[in-house]
This record gives C-alpha cells, sequence and structure tokens, in this order.
C-alpha cells in the first residue's frame, strides 16, 4: 500500500519553495498521495516463498502447478495481476492438498509489495491439517444386468479401496474407470462421486456412480488400408480371440505390440463408439 505520510513531506517542501499558503499545501500533499508511483506501469518481479509445505512435499507439486512459480521468471504487468494470480492459486494449493489425503487444509498466500520499487515478495502459507484416511470406497452402478458367468464375464468392481481416493486426483479417478471398463464394459462411465469426511477420526468415505452401460465381446479385428503389409502379419500380433469379453488391457497390449512391430511404422486402434454415443459422453472425472 503507497504511504501517503511519505509523499506529503516531499511536496511540503516543495510547496515552501513556492511560498504558497498552508491551504494550498495540504491540496498538494492530498494530489501527491493519489498519484502513481514513477514504477506503477512496470512489470513486477517477484519471488515466491512456501511455508507450512515440507512434512507434505507439497513444494514440488506446487512449483509446477501454479501460476505464481509458472511466470515467476517473467514477473507480472502490475500489482492487480499478480494478486489476482495469487488468488487463483489459492484453490489450487487446496486442491493439491486433497490430492495427498490432507482433506481439511487450506492456504493462504499474501502480495507484499516493495514500496521503494517494481517488486514484491509473494508468501504462501499451507496449513495442510491432518492426514486423512480411507476408511471405505464402495462403487454403486445405476444400470445393473445379470450376471453372465457363462460367458466368462465378471460383475463390475464394487469395493474400489484397492485404487484409494480420487476426490481431487484426476488420474486416480481415470484408473478406477478403466478398473470399471475392464472385464466386459467398454462404455462404463462416470456419474458421481460423494465423500464424507470424519474430522475427528480423520477418516474418508467415499461412494463413486458410474453407468456400466452394456456388455460387450470381442469381434472381429478389421483393419484399415496397410500399403506393403500382410493382413496376416498384423493380425499375429492380436491379443484377444473373438468372442472374449471385451478387456481394455488386452486392447492397450495390442496397440503396443505394434508399435514395435518391425514393418509398422505406427499403428492406431480404436473402438466403435455407435454405444457410447447412445449412453453419453464421460462428465469430467473429479
Amino acid at each position: 500500500m503507497w504511504r501517503l505520510t511519505k509523499y506529503r513531506r516531499r511536496d511540503l517542501a516543495g510547496s515552501q519553495r513556492c511560498g504558497r499558503a498552508l491551504r494550498t499545501v495540504a491540496l498538494c500533499a492530498f494530489g501527491a498521495g493519489l498519484a502513481a508511483p514513477a514504477f506503477a506501469t512496470e512489470r513486477i518481479a517477484y519471488d515466491v516463498e512456501v511455508v507450512g509445505a515440507d512434512d507434505v512435499a507439497l513444494e514440488p507439486l506446487l512449483t509446477s502447478a501454479l501460476l505464481l512459480y509458472r511466470y515467476e521468471d517473467d514477473g507480472a504487468p502490475s500489482l492487480a495481476q499478480l494478486r489476482r494470480r495469487a488468488e487463483n492459486d489459492v484453490a489450487a494449493v487446496e486442491r493439491a492438498l486433497r490430492a495427498l489425503g490432507h482433506y481439511a487444509g487450506d492456504a493462504r498466500i499474501d502480495v507484499i509489495p516493495d514500496p521503494e520499487r517494481p517488486r514484491a515478495e509473494v508468501e504462501s502459507t499451507v496449513r495442510p491439517g491432518p492426514a486423512f484416511s480411507l476408511a471405505d470406497h464402495r462403487a454403486d452402478y445405476s444400470d445393473e444386468t445379470p450376471p453372465a458367468p457363462a460367458l466368462g464375464f465378471a460383475d463390475p468392481p464394487r469395493d474400489l479401496g484397492e485404487f484409494g481416493a480420487p476426490v481431487g486426483d484426476a488420474a486416480r479417478a481415470a484408473e478406477i474407470l478403466t478398473a470399471v471398463r475392464r472385464g466386459g464394459y467398454p462404455f462404463a462411465r462416470f456419474v458421481s462421486r460423494e465423500a464424507g469426511a470424519d474430522f475427528e477420526r480423520a477418516e474418508l468415505r467415499v461412494r463413486s456412480r458410474f453407468r456400466a452401460g452394456p456388455r460387450a465381446v470381442f469381434g472381429p479385428l478389421v483393419l484399415g488400408p496397410i500399403e506393403g503389409v500382410d493382413p496376416d502379419y498384423v493380425r499375429s500380433y492380436q491379443t484377444w480371440e473373438a468372442g472374449a469379453p471385451y478387456d481394455q488391457s488386452a486392447l492397450a497390449a495390442f496397440e503396443r505390440a505394434l508399435g514395435g512391430a518391425a514393418r509398422l511404422a505406427a499403428a492406431a486402434v480404436t473402438t466403435p463408439s455407435e454405444a457410447a454415443a447412445k449412453i453419453g459422453a464421460d462428465p469430467p472425472l473429479t
């Protein structure tokens, strides 16, 4: 914050040189106090300091995720822009805390300008709170179909505890959806998630809801035009049999195998999208 007294003293001296009345001096001082400093239009250099993140290994995550770190070398166009950048990063810090299991944590970011030059100190204070443990994570399905063990289908997983808590962690949420799709449900989609925290016990209980979609089996392998390559050569890398329950991991293994084939420069494996279009696209994972 600019100090009015600093400019008032300077302008009082100037007013004495002008020989004006005391009333005029007061007006000069007031006007100088409102005037922007000479460096108001210059870029603001700043340094970022994180306080309280040592115990949760948070600082490396902040370095890659926060705008304050990302643009630190370039500075900020103005103090106002630097403050907006800090306000936006508070939410990012709290998301990072939740991804590490600190669901009661919070953060504050202070911008402290230097009154003498275009520079500021940025202090990020992190209060992580206790690390929560996952007490339970269950899956619910809105369109269950009767199991078909004769065809080799398994019911979609209900106990998701082995995958940990996906709250605030998009990568983990994607891994859970992959597990749901594995075993014959290629068009499963995430619907919603509820999480309840017990702050006294530092425990988290999660309910994830999915729409499993229709079961599917592998059909015949359909190849696009491949110049100079025998189709049987490509089929020799196939990792499934027609009629077997769809398994996303088998499809991924096939694509990896083709990527290492000596006669192919590149390969892409896709599945039909008609069934996915009927039930809608996947919403965000978190």
